[in-house]
């Protein structure tokens, strides 16, 4: 058994959803903002957790939420936010 941790924060959770053949985990790390939690998709890779959200352009209009998926070429697929509606996403990193 393995401790993920979260992304930066102590006061959050984590969940992690699926793993490939690689060890890669895929989930979200939950953090509470003054009462509101504000949820964050994550890749745990390389013994490091990263934001999803890191790995695209800043000025995508997404907001990654939660990763549900990742295959064993890498692609991770989840759920997030573009122009204020909740999509389904499928992230290929490079």
């Amino acid at each position: 058994m393995k401790d993920l941790g979260t992304l930066l924060h102590s006061d959050g959770f984590s969940w992690g959803f699926a793993i490939n053949s690689s060890g890669a985990v895929v989930g979200l790390s939950q953090r509470d903002l003054a009462g509101a939690y504000v949820d964050y998709a994550f890749v745990h890779d390389g013994g490091k957790m990263k934001d999803l959200n890191l790995l695209i352009p800043g000025d995508s209009g997404w907001v990654l939420n939660v990763a549900y998926g990742i295959n064993d070429s890498g692609q991770i697929v989840g759920e997030g936010t573009i122009g204020g509606k909740t999509h389904a996403f499928l992230l290929t990193p490079n």
